[in-house]
């Protein structure tokens, strides 16, 4: 997974991560997904955090008396993909992976950390903010 300089996951990469995923599902010679950072000491670093925000200020301004949309984020539909794939997924963790990262982590059948390390989390509990997946294993 490549997005440079900080390797964000965005709306753009979960789409394609998604059809990768249902591609993946389709093909019975496939017997592994393997997910892996593309960018030297990052897997995902987090979910682009100026993503989330704009759509909250999205969702929270002016009424247009139109009813809300029911469809899930771009992040759900990945991870509940991943959780459902008959392939093992595995998150090959190669650096970084916090917040987004970490959930995208834990959707996955198998978790392996490089050795030397990465560092693994979800920052954002330490000032009282849920993570935006869940943060949970499926």
């Amino acid at each position: 997974m490549t997005n440079p300089p900080r390797n964000l996951l965005n709306a753009p990469m979960a789409a394609e991560l998604t059809a990768l995923a249902d591609d993946v599902e389709r093909n019975s010679e496939v017997r592994a997904l393997i997910l892996t950072g593309g960018v030297e000491g990052i897997f995902i670093t987090h979910y682009d955090v100026g993503e989330l925000s704009t759509l909250s200020d999205r969702m929270r301004g002016p009424s247009t008396g139109a009813p809300g949309s029911s469809e899930l984020h771009g992040m759900y539909k990945l991870l509940l993909k991943l959780q459902s794939l008959p392939q093992p997924v595995i998150a090959a963790i190669n650096g970084t992976a916090m917040g987004g990262g970490c959930e995208l982590a834990l959707a996955c059948d198998f978790r392996y950390i490089a050795k030397g390390g990465g560092r693994i989390g979800l920052p954002e509990v330490r000032v009282g903010i849920l993570p935006g997946a869940g943060g949970r294993s499926g």
